[in-house]
């Protein structure tokens, strides 16, 4: 079954200065692992559109046995990430049957 992860992240160890550098690299990284920082959905009108996450926030698609097997194994890939650039963080990860979820903008 296909699942859609989502991973939010609050970087601890970074300056203000450097701030938008590293995250940048941080999204050109977890990208190498498919994921991404904008995502298709639909409006709340049920229109599609293409958007941009909220800061710290990518999102993939990975097939799995389960929600909770595909969140565990993602989730030390991310790990790996964080710890290849050294980066103390704190990680939220969820996964959820494609198609659960709805961009509202306000």
């Amino acid at each position: 079954m296909s699942y859609l992860v989502t991973v939010t992240f609050h970087l601890r160890n970074v300056s203000k200065a450097d701030w938008e550098k590293v995250h940048k690299d941080l999204y050109l990284s977890l990208e190498k692992i498919r994921f991404s920082h904008t995502a298709e959905g639909e409006t709340s009108k049920g229109e599609k559109c293409k958007v941009t996450l909220p800061e710290s926030t990518v999102m993939g698609e990975f097939d799995g046995e389960s929600a909770k097997a595909v969140s565990d194994a993602i989730g030390e890939q991310v790990r790996d990430v964080f710890k290849a650039k050294q980066l103390k963080s704190y990680i939220l990860v969820t996964a959820g049957e494609r198609g659960k979820w709805k961009w509202l903008p306000t």
